[in-house]
């Protein structure tokens, strides 16, 4: 995980925190009406479910888990806690800084600061936080919209697009794709965003496509082929994303621009590679009329079939 990221939940949830220390209130009068905010939410384990639900929710939200490339989520949820627990008047230490520092240079847009509240407001539901309680705690993280999102923020560049977790488990875009001519094997994988997607149409945006590149096994310097006559995959080569969201790719040069789409490449260990991705978008520049993807119609044939 970039640690500006972790740092921006983490701050951001203290300062949450922090304010309603001084108002918030489970009960009126008796002991709940004095007791500390660390108390009221019920203590270190019940701060602890919420941070679980809450990282979770996040990590797994196409919008912002682009933030989250090499994540060390257990580390996370235990700095989470930690921070909640001590600006909630418990027992636990934090060390941290306050939220314009920590916020300097990461370039976070306000569609992400969005989506970090809506996971939130998503966890709280479900462990039925009370209507009064989530208006003062939203109404702390509002005022901090200003020293968390950057006014010059243009959202991510090619290279910059995570590899999404657990992207085997979206629906095939197209599987088992054949590229003679290179002795590759393709799997291609699309976010249920992108899934909903009616023939005709541009992808929304949100849409994110994985294509994983095999090499063909080999015998010496010839293809092996199965009994059908095609390429059998070997090992796994490299591993690209495609991803389309509101306001990208437009620092690119006319003749380059593929609408709103980036691109990213990730060895088979995981690791980001360099690529030259004005070749990527060269290549994808003569299917602007089907939203600048290859096999567009493919897929959309394919589905119609099923």
């Amino acid at each position: 995980m970039k640690t500006g990221f972790a740092m921006w939940m983490v701050i951001g949830l203290l300062g949450i925190a922090t304010a309603g220390c001084n108002t918030m209130e489970s009960s009126p009068g008796g002991r709940m009406a004095d007791a500390s905010l660390y108390e009221r939410l019920g203590g270190k384990p019940a701060i602890t479910a919420v941070v679980d639900d809450f990282v979770g929710r996040v990590a797994a939200d196409n919008r912002i888990n682009g933030k989250f490339a090499n994540a060390n989520i257990p580390r996370l949820k235990t700095m989470l806690v930690d921070q909640i627990c001590e600006a909630s008047g418990g027992p636990c230490k934090y060390r941290g800084r306050d939220m314009k520092t920590a916020h300097a240079g990461m370039q976070i847009t306000g569609g992400e600061f969005d989506a970090l509240v809506e996971d939130l407001v998503a966890s709280l539901n479900k462990y039925k936080v009370g209507d009064r309680e989530k208006k003062e705690l939203l109404g702390a993280l509002g005022p901090m919209k200003g020293d968390i999102v950057s006014s010059s923020a243009m959202g991510p560049k090619d290279g910059d697009l995570a590899l999404p977790m657990g992207y085997q488990s979206w629906p095939k875009f197209l599987s088992f794709v054949q590229k003679l001519d290179v002795k590759q094997v393709r799997e291609l994988y699309i976010n249920p965003t992108g899934s909903r997607t009616r023939q005709g149409e541009p992808f929304p945006n949100g849409t994110v496509m994985v294509m994983e590149i095999y090499k063909a096994k080999m015998d010496g310097d010839q293809p092996v082929k199965d009994p059908d006559g095609r390429l059998i995959k070997a090992d796994l080569a490299k591993v690209f994303v495609m991803g389309k969201n509101e306001g990208w790719g437009q620092d690119q040069p006319e003749h380059l621009k593929n609408g709103l789409w980036l691109y990213a490449a990730y060895g088979p260990d995981g690791k980001k590679l360099m690529e030259n991705f004005g070749k990527c978008r060269a290549c994808h520049q003569p299917q602007a009329q089907k939203d600048f993807v290859h096999k567009y119609d493919e897929y959309f044939q394919q589905r119609s079939a099923m």
